[in-house]
């Protein structure tokens, strides 16, 4: 096929995409007259300043690869821990054979939050109670009725992910 063929196919693909993105900002706020809910995200920004436990290596590496002014766009290169930072902790964490996070249903990372001390982390995973491990903001949460979203990567075979981990706050009582 030629360039010019390919260059087409490109287009195509990123014209839905476009208009996902646009249908999805109309309807979430544009003519709507509901109010956007509350959101909050409990992510830690990735970067070398995070503690972690492992100790005496470098846990996170970040590194631009283009440059917009040489190269026309930009473009970087990460390097961290699976368990580094704001992270899922996948079954197979701990437990050989067991899920892996790119085995993770999707519909398995929107759900209702609930804050727990597991003082026995193995036993948590037995269990199939998915940890997420070093969250920010916590103190702006309700004691119950947010709803969280678990952006992970779905590294295959791996044994957790990093995550981006937003919650959306329940509604206030209308008084």
């Amino acid at each position: 096929m030629s360039s010019d063929g390919a260059a087409k196919r490109i287009k195509l693909a990123f014209l839905p995409a476009l208009l996902c993105g646009t249908l999805l900002s109309a309807s979430a706020y544009g003519n709507s007259q509901e109010q956007p809910k509350k959101i909050v995200d409990l992510t830690h920004v990735l970067g070398t300043a995070l503690p972690d436990f492992h100790a005496g290596k470098s846990a996170f590496e970040y590194k631009m690869l283009f440059t917009i002014e040489k190269d026309g766009y930009a473009d970087g290169q990460f390097s961290t821990p699976e368990h580094y930072g704001t992270h899922l902790d996948a079954p197979s964490h701990f437990y050989k054979g067991a899920q892996s996070v790119d085995q993770i249903s999707a519909d398995k990372l929107i759900l209702p939050c609930v804050s727990k001390s597991y003082g026995v982390h193995k036993k948590a995973l037995a269990q199939g109670v998915l940890l997420i491990e070093n969250l920010n903001n916590l103190e702006l949460l309700p004691a119950q009725g947010a709803t969280i979203f678990i952006g992970v990567l779905p590294i295959r075979n791996g044994t957790g992910s990093p995550a981006r981990v937003i919650a959306q706050l329940p509604e206030q009582e209308k008084e």
